[in-house]
């Protein structure tokens, strides 16, 4: 199903609102890949990680039906490794749109953000780029500092126009 959903207005806002949580969820595993010592994914990791979501634990019976909690955690899974898998790469195309940037002086908010939005641009054929780049802005406005969104709009807008 595409970012828009397919049927009534009440379903493809609930799917936005989970699509978003999906996305808060993959910043947080790239936020821990960065600040947490010796730290890899791995079903150990994701073990720990989902027990402490409420929204996708299976105790949760009432927020989230079971099989939509499993294939939002069955998406955060594949988007957080995709994103660690190909970060190098994603780094690159982040510093070609980057004027005078690196990845090092960026926050790791702000980074890890364009990194997940750059991956779905490449890689998630089935997400439109505009509502990445839209999402991106919104994870940096709620995430990021007053600058955030604005920086983060201007490279993800960089790389749109680089393809």
């Amino acid at each position: 199903m595409s970012e828009g959903g397919k049927s009534g207005k009440a379903t493809d806002e609930g799917y936005r609102q989970q699509r978003r949580l999906v996305r808060q969820c993959v910043l947080s595993i790239l936020y821990q890949s960065e600040t947490v010592d010796d730290w890899q994914w791995s079903a150990r990791q994701a073990e720990d990680f989902w027990r402490h979501l409420p929204e996708f634990s299976e105790s949760e019976k009432d927020r989230i039906a079971a099989p939509e909690r499993r294939k939002n955690r069955e998406l955060v899974e594949a988007l957080a490794g995709g994103v660690l898998r190909e970060r190098e790469n994603l780094d690159k195309t982040i510093m070609a749109a980057a004027r005078n940037w690196s990845i090092s002086r960026m926050s790791i908010v702000d980074r890890n953000i364009l990194r997940l939005a750059v991956y779905e641009i490449k890689h998630c054929p089935d997400i439109p780029s505009v509502a990445s780049l839209n999402e991106a802005i919104e994870l940096a406005r709620t995430f990021g500092d007053k600058d955030s969104p604005r920086f983060v709009n201007g490279i993800l807008d960089h790389v749109l126009k680089l393809g």
